[in-house]
């Protein structure tokens, strides 16, 4: 589907942006970048939002994304995180300078540290910041259930496996809607049978729809991770 490939393009994308080339150590070196080359800007009371120094001009954007983000899952059981941030969440504990514009926590790629790709093209526009955010937070919340057992999976294992699997592919789409993706939109980007789930999820009330959140991560849990 069109919309895998673009999640996966941005998914791509996040690894690169977080390393650099090392000066006269050929061209395959590498370094991981530091936190301290982070700018950052409140998006609410409660969520910090940092981009590489070289997107500062997209910050107020970016937050913006993620304000609306917030609000669409915040009502649905989705906690607003602390921090959204284009650091890796294999980044180690940060500890800024003293005086650095980016007093905050590290990314860890968590349900309450959430992750984000930003670019400088204009061609990379503010519905791929959007998804890039809707597609790491299902990896964060999937991830999030590592080692916890799903309930009334199929005894067989490709069963289980097709079946987490389609459950993920609803939670992305149904959390990109709420992220802030228009309905319509959203429907014309994903494969017909999956939305007939997530349509009629959408359809729902906020109860409903947190009772269904929690039931479709559940099933996602099948799948081997």
């Amino acid at each position: 589907m069109l919309v895998v490939a673009a999640a996966l393009l941005v998914a791509a994308a996040a690894g690169t942006g977080a390393v650099r080339a090392v000066s006269g150590l050929g061209p395959d070196a590498v370094v991981a970048r530091s936190a301290d080359e982070l700018v950052c800007a409140d998006a609410g009371a409660a969520t910090r939002v940092c981009v590489w120094a070289e997107h500062a001009p997209r910050l107020d954007e970016t937050a913006e994304v993620v304000r609306t983000a917030v609000a669409g899952l915040a009502p649905v059981g989705v906690d607003p995180p602390e921090l959204v941030t284009e650091l890796p969440r294999e980044a180690l504990q940060y500890a800024p300078a003293a005086g650095a514009a980016n007093d905050g926590a590290p990314a860890t790629g968590t349900p309450d540290r959430w992750t984000v790709t930003v670019r400088a093209a204009a061609s990379f526009t503010t519905d791929d910041i959007r998804t890039g955010l809707a597609a790491d937070l299902t990896g964060a919340l999937l991830d999030s259930r590592t080692g916890t057992p799903a309930a009334d999976c199929p005894a067989d294992p490709v069963d289980a496996a097709e079946q987490g699997f389609q459950a993920a592919d609803q939670l992305f789409a149904w959390l990109t809607v709420r992220a802030g993706t228009p309905p319509q939109e959203a429907r014309d980007r994903f494969d017909p049978q999956l939305w007939t789930a997530v349509g009629a999820a959408l359809d729902g009330d906020d109860t409903a729809q947190a009772a269904w959140f929690r039931a479709t991560l559940d099933r996602a849990g099948c799948a081997p991770r």
